[in-house]
């Protein structure tokens, strides 16, 4: 499984050795792990690039970004995994139909 983050500190960034870190990371990390991922590769990307990515296949999943009704057209997105007092919810989004 392939999971697409971004360097936004405290959300994602890499340690000194190299290693993605951040609460987003983390949080995606668990989730997949306790889907019975095994085996994930991160990769670091752009906010900009985080959906194109995943509908062209670069990555399967990637860290939460706040669900919109544009952003749903193009994937589908989990339970939001927490949320902002203005209502805002973040969500991991996945291709949809791709079963991830």
């Amino acid at each position: 499984m392939v999971l697409a983050y971004i360097d936004e500190p405290p959300f994602g960034w890499e340690d000194a050795t190299g290693q993605p870190v951040g609460a987003d990371v983390e949080l995606a990390t668990v989730i997949l792990r306790s889907l019975g991922v095994a085996d994930i590769t991160y990769r670091k990307t752009t906010f900009a690039d985080l959906l194109p990515g995943v509908v062209r296949g670069d990555w399967d999943v990637n860290v939460p970004m706040f669900v919109s009704p544009g952003r749903a057209l193009q994937v589908a997105f989990s339970a939001p995994v927490w949320a902002l007092g203005d209502g805002y919810r973040p969500a991991i989004s996945v291709l949809r139909g791709s079963g991830a």
